[in-house]
């Protein structure tokens, strides 16, 4: 107890240093409120990193960041830079994966992966009870998925890239998994642009489209494939029924659908080709 008093009395210098309106109101604290409580019911060793980097992390307001997010974090100098205070949870949980004595963190090893991001997001959206992903729907999407999974949380947290490859049975298959997710979140930028600057009356590049149609099928068929070859360890009709639960009411796949209507279809055709 006198080690959070210590967190909490640092982080309010840091805190009022920055002195936003926002993060200096009781919300702002409950923001760190909520996240001990998180922490406080897993296991020890899955803490370390949070309350280690918590002690000497720097938050800093900035009026803007860019078009791409509202909030950043910096592993090397552990630093959170943020324009808006809703999104510091995300970047906390980032920090909380961020082993910095080994030079590691979260599951992409050396550098913040797309899984990261997922993960990142979903537990964010859980732990304050959020509807709506505005920079990473389809990331949250596969975090919320790949957590069902045991012990996946404990190498998030603990920055353990091969221990999380070796959870599971065909290594090949989550590492291609975690590249393809990459390689999606890189195209999806001109997507989510498009769809909270324009919204759905946006003028749209057919070809980026189809880029992200491919993306998104290609993370489809191999977290799929990921179940059928664990299936000791899950549910495989709980899992895809979960999956299809939530890529059919995820909000950003409303605008999806629009420009690309048979979504859902070819989805489950993805899926049932898969799973015989």
């Amino acid at each position: 107890m006198l080690l959070l008093a210590m967190v909490y009395q640092y982080l309010e210098e840091v805190i009022i240093m920055n002195k936003d309106k926002f993060i200096r109101r009781p919300e702002g604290k409950g923001i760190l409120t909520k996240m001990d409580e998180f922490f406080r019911n897993v296991p020890a060793e899955y803490r370390i990193n949070y309350y280690r980097n918590l002690t000497s992390v720097d938050i800093e307001y900035v009026s803007n960041i860019d078009n791409c997010c509202d909030a950043l974090y910096d592993p090397y100098g552990n630093i959170i830079w943020y324009s808006l205070s809703e999104s510091l949870p995300h970047e906390l949980f980032h920090m909380a994966s961020n082993d910095r004595e080994k030079n590691r963190i979260g599951l992409g090893f050396g550098e913040v992966s797309a899984i990261d991001e997922g993960i990142a997001e979903y537990l964010k959206l859980m732990l304050f009870e959020l509807n709506d992903s505005k920079f990473y729907p389809f990331e949250a999407i596969c975090g919320n998925i790949i957590l069902d999974y045991p012990l996946v949380l404990g190498t998030f947290f603990m920055a353990d890239h091969d221990g999380f490859i070796q959870l599971f049975r065909e290594e090949n298959t989550v590492e291609t998994l975690m590249n393809k997710l990459n390689s999606y979140t890189k195209t999806n930028g001109y997507l989510l642009k498009m769809l909270y600057t324009d919204g759905v009356n946006a003028k749209y590049d057919k070809d980026a489209l189809i880029d992200i149609r491919i993306a998104v099928n290609n993370v489809i068929k191999y977290l799929t494939l990921l179940a059928i070859q664990n299936s000791d360890k899950i549910n495989i009709n709980e899992y895809i029924n979960k999956l299809l639960w939530l890529l059919n009411s995820n909000s950003i796949f409303k605008y999806f659908k629009i420009f690309y209507p048979e979504y859902m279809d070819d989805t489950k055709e993805i899926i049932r080709k898969l799973v015989k």
